[in-house]
């Protein structure tokens, strides 16, 4: 009897053991989720190219325009938005003629998810505002491309605009 005794104190403690061992590995486990952030867990879904930027919950997804070779897609995380902007040129680059600016808000009407701006730099973007909440990895990824196509448009619509260049 004392042998069972001593051998069921053996296994309860082996059991005790192996199950606080996977409480530790589930709450390793939910402590590094938790770390990655909602906006990197959906770039990792759609498989965006992307690289940290400039601190935490920022991100830089790169495309390639026809009309702007290089086109940089910034992603910024707050606590429930998540931003995502293209520049497409600095306001300097710009004559900005009524002309210009009408074209620019023609387009602006014709987008479904984006918006064409000037930021409080000068600069000419587009970008999107959603809510991390109403937002899964498929519509987001809709955004990315729109946000990348639509600033290729919008530096196609600049061009004859750029300083050192005909204006139509």
């Amino acid at each position: 009897m004392k042998r069972h005794l001593h051998f069921f104190a053996v296994a309860a403690s082996g059991l005790i053991f192996i199950a606080a061992l996977n409480i530790s590995v589930v709450a390793q486990t939910k402590k590094a989720s938790a770390v990655i952030s909602k906006t990197e867990r959906m770039l990792k879904e759609i498989k965006a190219n992307y690289s940290p930027f400039q601190g935490k919950g920022t991100f830089i997804v790169s495309y390639k325009g026809k009309e702007k070779a290089e086109i940089d897609v910034i992603l910024i995380e707050t606590e429930d938005v998540v931003v995502i902007l293209a520049d497409v040129a600095a306001g300097k680059e710009i004559d900005l003629t009524l002309d210009l600016m009408k074209r620019l808000l023609e387009y602006n009407t014709q987008a479904d998810y984006i918006k064409v701006g000037i930021s409080d730099l000068g600069s000419i973007r587009v970008q999107s505002e959603q809510e991390l909440l109403a937002i899964n990895g498929k519509i987001f990824g809709k955004i990315l491309d729109q946000v990348a196509a639509g600033a290729d448009e919008v530096a196609k619509i600049l061009a004859p605009g750029r300083k050192g260049t005909a204006v139509n």
